[in-house]
């Protein structure tokens, strides 16, 4: 999140630019191929899908974004021109988003190096999460990359309280989507984690109650790219888990 590397006064700054935008769950943001007049989007709430699709098949997520993500990373010269052509923006969950301009993103940005870091940190963090996408892939169960995928999205969009890690719930499209596993496989496997006590549900939301149980469906002995806080014991990401209130 851009947030995470500028200054409050930074931040407030650059959304002193800003309008506020407010889309409902399956809201499409923008059309495949509709950037072209398209402002800078920073997410404040939810999360916002970048999909595509190919010819004869079905759309397919390339990425999502959460809290105070920017996207498309316009600041390093890539012009909406520069978009895939089929590739469009949904709201994965109700969401609410800054919408800037280009020109006032970029002004704003280039006047402080600090400023230009922080967009930099955030594309940094964008290929790390695809390279734990073509790790996530590696593994041939759907028990295994949903697993993985879990704890990723547990890394990047989760809070913490009383040792319940909790992240937004995602269509079965979406995960079966990311993981290239069909959606009646994601179902399957999701009703029988929930069976074991590993994972529950409330609106919106999928409740983690069990991590190292999550954990043990990849295996003992897998490396994974997740940090173990002695203090809550959750397996945490490069993005730290935000206690909540």
């Amino acid at each position: 999140m851009i947030s995470q590397y500028l200054t409050v006064h930074d931040f407030e700054l650059l959304l002193a630019h800003a309008a506020l935008l407010h889309y409902r769950r399956g809201d499409i943001i923008v059309y495949p191929g509709g950037w072209a007049r398209k402002p800078v989007y920073i997410v404040k709430e939810g999360l916002v899908a970048i999909y595509g699709s190919a010819t004869n098949t079905s759309p397919f997520v390339h990425m999502l974004y959460g809290k105070h993500e920017v996207f498309p990373v316009s600041g390093l010269n890539l012009r909406p021109k520069d978009m895939p052509m089929q590739t469009g923006a949904k709201a994965e969950t109700d969401v609410a988003v800054y919408t800037i301009t280009h020109e006032a993103f970029e002004a704003f940005m280039a006047s402080h190096p600090e400023r230009k870091q922080a967009l930099l940190n955030q594309v940094v963090d964008q290929f790390k999460i695809y390279t734990l996408r073509v790790e996530n892939l590696e593994y041939t169960r759907t028990r295994e990359r949903i697993a993985y995928r879990m704890l990723l999205f547990a890394s990047r969009f989760g809070t913490i309280e009383q040792e319940v890690v909790t992240i937004p719930r995602v269509s079965g499209k979406t995960v079966a989507s990311a993981i290239s596993m069909s959606e009646e496989a994601v179902s399957r496997e999701m009703a029988r984690l929930k069976n074991m006590g590993i994972i529950s549900y409330s609106p919106g939301k999928v409740h983690l109650l069990d991590t190292e149980r999550l954990r043990n469906q990849i295996g003992y002995n897998v490396r994974l790219p997740f940090r173990y806080p002695e203090a809550v014991r959750q397996p945490l990401g490069d993005y730290p888990l935000t206690a909540s209130n």
